[in-house]
């Protein structure tokens, strides 16, 4: 015992006084400080969360831990190799100590060693909560048990886990470099295993298998709310409790098996040592023929040159751990494609600008780790070894030795890249898909990944040529990474200053590279002439002979580099600076350059200046005109327009505000009205009439707008107006009346920074004063539209209404729309070269304008458009317009929507869904038809500008598509959506950065008025019958379609669904639009027998309850009593489950607590589900289901 205490107390002496022990506390407690203190993850984390409660406490200690691994495998790494490293292992192997006692006195030192760095994470995360920009309610008191509790549950575990297999690994392959690449093989392993169980339906099988409770810990408390967060620490029971014992089991075995049977003693009596390691192969000597200079000029210099890359090229590229780089690549690759992550879980087509895409994800943390070590295993292979001397006595020159390491790392760099293109190509054909398009493949990875990661290639070897060691090295270089990443909170926004980067550049099939490419090619030159000085700076420093420290090599630069490389270096330096003035040019000169924060300061500026206007009476845009013309090869729209403006208020209207998109030089001209005031950094003016404005007049206002792209921008880039698919709508183009409301900020720390009171939200929904105008915006109402669009001659340009007049002049096309009733003056106008398909049904036409390559669902967007009009016209009244236009636009965002008869979809959604697979969520149909219900909710009639506006406009749309698809496809094929809906609500109110609002009076919060609004409404069809609840939908239509000075809120809808009602239904309405209630369900037991006169039994337990959570938390438990469905099935139902698995359904009522059912069937059924069909909001459905055990 004696023996133990004191190999561990040398294991941890030795260690803490080394240089790595320090970079490492100070990585960990700067990055545990800056996740407690940035207020990107504050405002992530939402006022209504402490930054020092225990969910806080624990997510910030369970993330580090994990990425502590790397940081494991360093000290126990180190440990296991230690004594091999040094040719001290004979020596050690011959003391009395048994191997036994010396192995586990190694790993218990370093060990201990990482838990001393660890802490540093708990004092940097304390410190953090103290810093100053965090908001006193954010601030919890400081608690000591969410530490103990961390520390117990995952962090001593994790750190025991991680230590025991990446020690027992070091010691069987004797090398750090093998050690390395099982570690980052078990990262790979770790993150595809992570993301092919990232479904709702697998969220206990990810509990059970991820190593380090992650997945566990989220799935104890995925569902809890800010109050519970703050208060509660995770119950060490169920899958939490089982993942911690399965894995400290798993080391704990695997520390007995080293143990036991790892005996160097035996091995060597035996004579089975091992070959030397990698770590310890001399490289191949590449010797002259002759004495000569040290030189690179001539056929000599060219020789040498090439055959000592190649011997630094083979040795990188054909060692057994660039295959295994390869295989690891390969399989993260593999698994991604196959993971399907696309909406609602469903893959994509392959195209190549995906693959590609995927490439470069799986390859974008990978590749930092091979630099990492690729680099460090390269400068300092020689020395290592031993043989640095020779070679350097030998008449090479240090450019040679030097440039030849950089290139066999940029081999590996692209190396791995053919490797993905490969597999990715493979992927292609076993898909079915032979478009390869090898030019977007060496478009999109040379200028998006291969010439960044070459940059950084050059800054890791250099960081390893100015290291004391290779470990330094490699811990310097993470702090690279590290700062990297944080560069932005500290101000330094523009890519400018971030080395290697630039600006997002999104490939379009559309459009390819587009009006990214200018400004990638500019920051590419920008960085490459910095990394070619970075190598110039490398050579100088290049290590060469024996007791030359860093800071005599930097004395001898002058003589090393020598003129020319004084030259190169001045030249290099010339042409950054040359690049960098240029890019400036384009993005602070010819544009306006905001970093986040300055934006923050224009929005703030915009509602203190502007705010007084919110309230004053306005001129409703009854009449709108205007001729668009879409230049797409210079990305440039002038519009010459006209509005016909009316009073319809009962008072004469003296001002009003005017604005424009800050992207638009406009002039305007209103008959008796001038510029009283202008808000020129705010692209408004205040305009007073002469004469006032009297109830019911009217008076024209003239205008022309001209929006143009000059050079390139740093951020918010326009992609609205493109080569190919331009898509813009009038609130961007035209000009806008009235406050804009949406640019006021909504974070509570922001507005405090900048002297602005706590955010009122939207307008109360009882707040009369709102109700004649709508929730897009206090100059959306309906118009009348007359549009002539432009374009260049190969483009077709899509705008609301009737297509009058198309013809050509020159190289221009034309089109003029107009409108056969009026619209909401929120529409769009397109532009791009189009392919179309069109048909006619009940005397609309169906049209489709789509990339000529992106055919593969159009027929399936016009077949939901079909049963859209038919469906929705019989239950809520007929379709308005003669036209329905869906139009693909470019993927610089993913989504689709609603304008008067014309449907703009993303190029990354639907058009590129892959739906060959029968078990595959088609989303196509699902998407279309919500869009397609918004001609009703939405441009029937439009919400009022107050609290829950959004449900008369998206819960509506969304209920409407899941009848659809039910009509269409069964209950049982809705349910797969219903179960991603319901795991984004539960999680959406849990990650709530405020506090949950009921349904009704929701204020623009996706996660209620999407998913919640339609699970709400789905259930409620259920409850008080599907014709009742769309008649009262009806009603509600019929009273406000052509009403155009009230607008309908919540309120109008309740009223109209009670006078439908039964009191279940009623009681039901107030749960679910005026309350948060959470149901709990659960088959506590299901035991089935067959029957003797035929049929079968089953006896069923079942526990039920529900809680309102209205005031936050878990909620308050509430009366349970109501009419459940319990389902007999074949298949589990979160399985792709069909009509065919569903046995028989029985409506049963469920009251508070445990109670018995008896059900009986005709055929054996395999399971036994509580609201199979998740008709009600269940905090947790995965134990709604219970396979049946049967008896004798």
């Amino acid at each position: 015992m004696n023996v133990l205490a004191s190999l561990f107390r040398f294991e941890l002496n030795y260690q803490v006084r080394q240089p790595a022990f320090f970079v490492t506390t100070l990585l960990l407690l700067g990055a545990s400080f800056f996740a407690t203190a940035s207020a990107d993850l504050q405002r992530a984390r939402g006022i209504t969360t402490t930054v020092n409660g225990p969910y806080a406490v624990v997510m910030t200690h369970l993330v580090l831990s994990i990425i502590a691994m790397f940081l494991v495998g360093h000290f126990v790494g180190r440990a296991a190799t230690r004594d091999r490293t040094h040719d001290m292992d004979g020596l050690v192997l011959t003391t009395p100590v048994p191997t036994q006692t010396r192995l586990l006195g190694q790993l218990l030192g370093a060990g201990a060693v990482c838990l001393l760095a660890f802490v540093a994470v708990s004092i940097g995360g304390a410190a953090g909560a103290f810093w100053p920009d965090i908001a006193a309610e954010q601030r919890g008191p400081f608690r000591l048990a969410p530490y103990l509790w961390v520390y117990l549950v995952i962090v001593l575990p994790n750190l025991f886990f991680c230590a025991v297999m990446l020690y027992s690994l070091a010691r069987v392959v004797r090398s750090m470099m093998g050690m390395y690449l099982g570690l980052v093989a078990f990262f790979v392993f770790y993150e595809v295993g992570t993301e092919l169980l990232n479904n709702p339906g697998l969220r206990s099988l990810a509990a059970l298998l991820d190593p380090f409770g992650f997945s566990a810990f989220i799935d104890a408390t995925g569902y809890w709310t800010a109050e519970e967060k703050n208060q509660l620490l995770a119950p060490v029971t169920g899958p939490l409790l089982l993942n911690r014992v399965l894995w400290l089991c798993v080391a704990a075995s695997t520390l007995s098996l080293l143990l036991r049977f790892h005996d160097e003693r035996r091995e060597r009596a035996s004579g089975k040592r091992a070959s030397r390691s990698d770590d310890a192969k001399a490289p191949a000597l590449v010797l002259p023929q002759r004495r000569a200079r040290p030189s690179v000029r001539g056929a000599s210099g060219v020789r040498q040159f090439m055959a000592r890359t190649r011997l630094e090229t083979t040795q990188l590229i054909g060692s057994p751990a660039f295959l295994i780089l390869s295989l690891l690549t390969s399989f993260l690759l593999i698994a991604g494609l196959l993971a399907g992550d696309g909406f609602y879980g469903t893959r994509s087509w392959p195209l190549t600008r995906m693959l590609s895409e995927s490439i470069q994800g799986a390859l974008s943390l990978l590749i930092l780790i091979v630099l990492s070590y690729y680099a460090a295993e390269s400068v300092w292979r020689e020395r290592q070894v031993g043989v640095s001397s020779l070679i350097d006595a030998t008449p090479v020159h240090n450019a040679v030795l030097y440039l030849s390491k950089l290139i066999a790392l940029w081999a590996v760099i692209i190396g791995l890249c053919v490797v993905g293109v490969g597999i990715a190509v493979i992927y292609q054909t076993a898909s079915g898909y032979t478009d390869y398009e090898w030019s977007v493949y060496a478009q999109t990875l040379s200028l998006q990944y291969l010439l960044p990661a070459m940059f950084i290639a050059v800054l890791s070897m250099l960081i390893q040529i100015v290291s004391p060691n290779k470990y330094v090295g490699m811990l310097v270089f993470a702090g690279y990474v590290v700062t990297s990443l944080v560069l932005p909170q500290l101000g330094l926004e523009h890519h400018l200053w971030r080395y290697s980067e630039g600006p997002e550049a999104i490939y379009s099939d559309m459009n390819g590279l587009d009006h990214f490419l200018a400004p990638l090619l500019a920051y590419h030159l920008y960085w490459g002439v910095f990394a070619a000085a970075l190598v110039v700076v490398g050579y100088g420093l290049w290590p060469r002979g024996t007791g030359i420290g860093l800071l005599a090599r930097a004395y001898a630069t002058r003589v090393t580099v020598g003129r020319s490389g004084a030259l190169v270096l001045a030249l290099c330096l010339a042409a950054f600076a040359a690049t960098g003035g240029y890019i400036h040019h384009n993005t602070n000169v010819l544009n306006d350059y905001r970093s986040a924060d300055a934006t923050l300061d224009w929005r703030a500026e915009y509602e203190r200046e502007l705010k007084a206007f919110q309230s004053a009476p306005l001129p409703k845009i009854r009449a709108v005109s205007a001729e668009v013309a879409i230049y797409p090869e210079s990305r440039r729209v002038t519009v010459a327009g006209q509005y016909r403006l009316r009073n319809e208020t009962a008072a004469p209207i003296g001002e009003f505000l005017l604005s424009w998109d800050t992207n638009n030089e406009v002039t305007f001209a209103l008959e008796n009205g001038r510029a009283a005031r202008r808000f020129e950094a705010l692209s408004a003016v205040l305009v007073t009439l002469d004469e006032p404005l009297l109830p019911s007049a009217e008076r024209m206002l003239e205008f022309t707008v001209d929006r143009r792209n000059e050079g390139f921008r740093e951020r918010e880039v326009d992609n609205r107006v493109v080569a190919n698919g331009t898509f813009i709508n009038n609130q961007e183009l035209l000009l806008r009346i009235g406050y804009d409301a949406d640019q006021e900020l909504q974070d509570a720390r922001d507005r405090a920074r900048r002297g602005l009171d706590d955010w009122a939200g939207l307008a109360d929904l009882d707040d009369e004063t709102q109700y004649g105008r709508t929730y897009l915006g206090a100059d959306v109402h309906e118009v009348d539209l007359d549009v002539t669009v432009s374009t260049h001659v190969d483009q077709t340009a899509i705008a609301p209404g009737r297509l009058l007049r198309e013809w050509v002049d020159g190289e221009r096309r034309f089109f003029h729309y107009r409108t056969d009733r009026p619209i909401l003056n929120f529409f769009t106008v397109l532009s791009g070269d189009y392919a179309v398909e069109t048909v006619v049904h009940n005397d609309v036409e169906i049209a489709v304008y789509h990339h000529p390559e992106h055919d593969m669902n159009v027929a399936r967007m016009i077949e939901a458009t079909r049963d859209s009009l038919d469906y929705f016209g019989a239950e809520f009244g007929p379709y308005q317009y003669q036209h329905v236009r869906i139009v693909e636009f470019p993927r610089y965002e993913s989504f689709a929507q609603s304008f008067a008869n014309t449907i703009p979809y993303s190029e990354d959604i639907g058009f590129v869904a892959d739906l060959r697979d029968a078990d595959t969520i088609d989303y196509v149909y699902s998407v279309t038809a919500h869009e397609l219900a918004h001609q009703w909710w939405g441009h029937q009639i439009a919400p009022a500008n107050v609290q829950g506006g959004t449900v008369l406009s998206e819960s509506l749309a969304q209920y409407s598509a899941y009848m659809l698809i039910q009509h269409r496809y069964g209950p049982a094929y809705l349910r797969r959506f219903l179960k991603w809906e319901l795991d984004r609500y539960l999680r959406g109110r849990s990650n709530e950065t405020d506090e949950e609002q009921v349904l009704m009076r929701t204020e623009n919060k996706s996660y209620i008025h999407y998913q919640k609004g339609g699970l709400v409404l789905y259930a409620l069809q259920d409850v008080m019958g599907a014709d009742r609840l769309h008649a009262a939908l009806r009603d509600l239509l019929d009273s406000y379609r052509d009403d155009l000075q009230v607008f309908p809120t919540t309120r109008d809808l309740l009223a109209r669904l009670r006078a439908e009602a039964d009191p279940a239904s009623a009681a039901f309405i107030e749960d679910g639009f005026e309350r948060i209630m959470i149901y709990d369900f659960s088959v506590q037991s299901a035991v089935g027998r067959a029957r003797p006169s035929g049929g079968y039994q089953i006896e069923v337990t079942v526990n039920a309850g529900r809680a309102d959570a209205t005031a936050g938390g878990r909620g308050t438990p509430v009366e349970m009593d109501e009419q459940i469905d319990v389902g007999l099935l074949r298949a589990h139902p979160d399985a792709p489950m069909t009509a065919e698995d569903v046995i028989d359904v029985t409506v049963s009522r469920l009251t508070d607590g445990t109670q018995s059912l008896t059900l009986y069937s005709d055929v054996q059924p395999e399971f036994v589900s509580v609201d199979p069909f998740l008709k009600r909001i269940d905090r947790d459905a995965d134990d709604n289901t219970m396979a049946v055990s049967w008896s004798d």
